[in-house]
Parts: C-alpha cells; structure tokens; sequence
C-alpha cells in the first residue's frame, strides 16, 4: 500500500433500472451491462505484479480493463465491444499511471463463447450456447510492437464462498474521469457459493466506469503467483456486489482458441503413477493439462473423463492402459 487513496474525490451516482428482487448467483435478464458503472473505489495504487499483467482496452464503447494471459492473448469483458482494429495498451512505463511512453498493440482477431454476441452499446446476448453467462471475451493481438512480459495464470476450480482475492481496474475511480486508466486494487472476498452458471458475485461493489474486463485474483501463495478467477462484468441486483464472468467456468473455451499445447510428452490413453501431488476436479482435458503446466513441479497428470478428476504428480514412475484416463507427463 503505497497511499495513493482516492476516497472523497467524488462520488459515483448510480440510477436504479427497477432492481428490487433478493441477490441471486444468476444474473437477471434486465439487468443492462453496458450503462451499469464499473471503478476500483477506496483502493490503492496495484501491485508491480499486477501492473505487469495489465492492459488498457480502447474500444468503440470506451475504455476497458484486461490482462495478458499468454504473451499474445489478453482476456477481457464481451460487453467491452472489443473489435478487429482496437488498441491495447499496455503499462510499459511499469507503474500505475498512464504514461505517453506505454506501448500500444493493435487486436487482430476477437473470439466470444459460442452463443454469445456483441455489437455496439447495449446489443448483444451474454448467453453462451449452454446458457450460462458469459460476458468474457478473448482478445488475440498483433505481435508487431508486441512488449516482453510475465502473464497472468487462470484458475481451473472456483473455491466458493468466503475465498479471498483482489480486484483490479483501471477505471474512473470514485467516478473522477480525471483517474481513468490509472490501476488500482481492493481486496474483496466471494459472495456466491459457486459458478455455476457461469458467473460469482464478490462481497463488495466498489467498481466503476472502465473496470469492466478487470480481473478478480485469488490471494496468492507469493507476489507473483497471480491467479485470474473472474473478469468483471457489472453490478449485482441490489447495487452491492460486484458480478464476474468465471475464468475457471470457461476454461475451455478460453484454451481452446489460444492453442495452447502442452511441453510434455504426448498424450496416452491409460494412467501413470508416481508421487501423487493432488486431485482436483476440473472442467475438462484442457484444464487439467493446462493447470499442470502452469504448476511448478508437476511432472505429469492423468484426467478421468468420466469423473473429471485431474491428478498431478510430482515425480513419474510408470504407466499403464485404462481406457478412462488420458494422462501425459514430462
């Protein structure tokens, strides 16, 4: 905590839209996204870590948060309106505040979960095809001009409630426009008792204008284990939480258009065994891999197709064939 405190520099007026039903896990139909206020409000100035990690979307719509998830992939919010030709910037300067010297990288392509559309302000449908909530999208940039950096890991499995992290934004803090852009961070803990559905709400509101897309970290075990669990997406129903598109919900999704592959040996059907380091349950072969690689020492997994249990193992022994598992090792 660094002091940076904006606190009594203004306060955000927010107009109700007929909200008057008890708070709920499920986002409600009337609930319109693109004019709910979204900014960090009585936080701190972010981390060094999460300033690493962090980007300025400009969009037709405005200004949204985002964070770099692999070097040329950044995730965001589907209702930010990011198209073909944005910009994405960058804090190159490597501290909070905007600076002219940030570098700024063009979006070549834009992936939205099945189902789901955007276009322009207030139109679109945040259903995915499964009909859970949706409100991310995964945002492909151009690697010309494309800076160095560390990348944020995703969370494979929503903890539930009482859970522990940190949102993140660049928004008009306290709804002051002269604070966009400027990265702040708040601690906060999960409301909802799990994602399903496809999003959680946090104790806490406390965002506004240009958060949206922000990333909520779960609180790590070091400075630079930083895990996305959510992408903030808007208000609650009753104004006083924060609502979250669930990373580990749409894991999937998200792996599957990065084409992100795995540096071990290939694939098998059958199972190994060795040290077994723990047992998570998981959304599908993708995360588990992914959550492997991302592990430090893991040296292999195995994935119950059937019962969704992903094992990582510390040290690799043998192998052998069963047609449930499809494992992998390094």
């Amino acid at each position: 905590m660094r002091g940076f405190y904006v606190r009594g520099l203004g306060l955000v007026t927010i107009a109700l839209i007929g909200c008057t039903a008890p708070v709920s896990d499920e986002p409600r139909a009337d609930e319109n996204i693109a004019t709910t206020q979204q900014a960090i409000e009585g936080g701190v100035l972010a981390t060094s870590s999460q300033i690493q990690r962090a980007v300025r979307v400009s969009t037709p719509s405005g200004q949204c948060t985002g964070t770099r998830i692999f070097d040329d992939f950044v995730i965001t919010a589907l209702h930010c309106d990011t198209r073909v030709g944005s910009l994405v910037t960058f804090y190159s300067s490597g501290t909070a505040f905007p600076n002219n010297n940030d570098v700024t990288v063009s979006v070549v392509d834009v992936f939205q979960p099945p189902g789901t559309s955007w276009v322009g302000t207030d139109l679109g449908d945040v259903t995915d095809e499964n009909g859970d909530f949706a409100d991310i999208e995964l945002v492909k940039l151009s690697r010309t001009n494309l800076p160095p950096g560390p990348t944020a890991t995703m969370s494979v499995t929503y903890p539930g409630s009482g859970g522990l992290g940190t949102k993140v934004g660049g928004g008009s803090h306290e709804g002051n426009v002269a604070l966009l852009g400027i990265l702040m961070r708040k601690h906060d803990t999960l409301w909802s008792g799990s994602d399903t559905g496809g999003a959680f709400r946090t104790n806490e509101y406390a965002v506004n204008s240009g958060d949206s897309g922000g990333p909520f970290y779960l609180q790590p075990n070091r400075s630079d284990d930083l895990r996305v669990l959510g992408v903030l997406s808007g208000r609650s129903v009753d104004f006083t939480r924060a609502r979250y598109t669930s990373v580990a919900h749409h894991l999937n999704f998200i792996l599957s258009k990065t084409g992100t592959r795995w540096s071990g040996f290939a694939r098998r059907v059958g199972r190994i065994f060795g040290t077994l380091a723990s047992t998570t349950q998981v959304g599908g072969l993708l995360p588990c891999e992914y959550s492997c690689e991302r592990t430090s020492g893991c040296a292999g997994y195995t994935f119950n197709a059937l019962t969704r249990a992903c094992q990582h193992f510390s040290h690799v022994t043998h192998a052998d064939d069963s047609p449930l598992f499809v494992s992998a090792r390094k």
